[in-house]
């Protein structure tokens, strides 16, 4: 099949997507996978109808010819989904690892992320298991597996396989201190509340001895297209060449250089006060964005709800005394974000009974944020330093608190 006869069909155009109005590419390998395909797209998007554009017969056109040209598939599908603002690149999995390989190279060249799907069907889904060996972008992979978990009513799990070789080296402890701690945090934030460690020497061995063929298992890849042998050579392959269940294979975005000066402008950070309860401090924070123009006036009273709502939930207040209220807004676009710091500290609902200093507000749309999760692992990983932490109480301006949260010099690592 030649570029020109592949038949490209836009299904749907009822919904602009969350992700900046953009519209999802779906990569069907057969004529009955698209109603899956579709069900994923839509929990992605924040359970609205999704503006899907269909691209039919991709199987047998790269199957022809995997020379990059500029005749080949990738290339045409680059300029088809740059001319329609493609946010996400969405593929069924059933299809040759070349196959496979081009279309993770597309979704690289456009930065899009991609969601490669392997589907079983869900009657028989029991539960939902993330398999991270760490990585920039785990925080994306959790954010999908507790929207399908929650849209298919089960529990979800984060299983964290640590090499056994490292743990013995001693590097088990510095990744527990590092990104398992981030973890911890945006799981937390999530939802989440069950995960499990597990030392392998193998992580390909470590997953599929451990998930059934009742879980739906979400990996990650940034950097496992890469490997000389491309996708067939890859862990996500072995893994999905041992296992039955449902598979889902995150390809991120490239990290976001979203600075936290161009988040935190004008007095959208706030130092010294001392609100009297959970509630006021809320108020404060969306008081800021008030006064910005982020956010009407007439929307401060259902906005401050909403976050209280989430309190209530489950709190935001996590580890290093800080905590992280979160509004969920159907149809906002983009984020809008505003900090306070209280000397004295405050009570917040943190677990182990400590008391919060740094709240960070952020609103995002209710369907995938990647820019919101790497912005917050991006303070996580600040906040995190005890010197840190001291350095912004003594703070008395934005610029202040900038100066130490956003450095200008590349800083040491933790």
């Amino acid at each position: 099949m030649t570029m020109n006869k592949l038949a490209v069909q836009i299904e749907s155009d009822m919904h602009p997507h969350p992700l900046h109005e953009k519209i999802i590419l779906a990569v069907p390998a057969n004529e009955g996978d698209m109603t899956r395909l579709r069900w994923y797209a839509d929990v992605i998007n924040g359970r609205h109808h999704s503006r899907i554009q269909v691209v039919r017969g991709a199987t047998a056109a790269l199957g022809r010819d995997h020379a990059f040209s500029e005749h080949t598939l990738p290339k045409e599908l680059s300029a088809l989904a740059k001319s329609r603002s493609i946010g996400l690149l969405l593929v069924e999995w059933d299809m040759s690892p070349e196959c496979l390989q081009e279309l993770s190279e597309l979704a690289a060249d456009l930065d899009v992320p991609a969601l490669f799907v392997r589907q079983s069907g869900f009657d028989h889904v029991r539960r939902v298991v993330v398999a991270t060996a760490g990585g920039p972008h785990t925080l994306q992979q959790m954010w999908v597996a507790k929207e399908i978990s929650d849209a298919l009513h089960v529990p979800i799990k984060i299983v964290r396989l640590v090499r056994s070789v490292n743990a013995e080296a001693g590097h088990e402890q510095e990744y527990m201190e590092r990104e398992g701690v981030v973890e911890d945090w945006t799981s937390h934030l999530l939802g989440i509340r069950e995960i499990e460690q597990i030392a392998t020497k193998d992580i390909t061995d470590g997953i599929v001895q451990y998930v059934t063929d009742e879980d739906l298992l979400v990996m990650g890849t940034p950097g496992l297209f890469d490997t000389a042998g491309g996708f067939a050579s890859s862990i996500p392959s072995a893994v999905a060449a041992q296992t039955a269940g449902p598979v889902i294979l995150l390809h991120a975005r490239r990290p976001q250089l979203t600075t936290l000066r161009n988040l935190f402008w004008g007095q959208l950070i706030q130092t010294g006060i001392q609100p009297a309860d959970k509630r006021e401090m809320v108020e404060t924070l969306v008081n800021a964005l008030v006064r910005h123009n982020q956010a009407p006036l007439s929307a401060l009273p259902d906005l401050v709800e909403r976050a209280l709502r989430r309190e209530r939930m489950m709190t935001t207040a996590v580890g290093c005394q800080a905590a992280f209220p979160h509004i969920r807004l159907p149809g906002f676009h983009g984020m809008a974000a505003s900090m306070a710091i209280c000397p004295e500290g405050m009570a917040y609902g943190a677990e182990d009974g400590s008391l919060t200093h740094f709240f960070f507000l952020f609103i995002t749309s209710d369907g995938f944020c990647d820019e919101y999760l790497s912005v917050l692992g991006k303070i996580a990983h600040r906040m995190l330093r005890a010197g840190v932490r001291e350095d912004l109480l003594k703070a008395h301006s934005p610029a202040e608190v900038l100066d130490v949260l956003d450095p200008k010099e590349p800083q040491a690592p933790l």
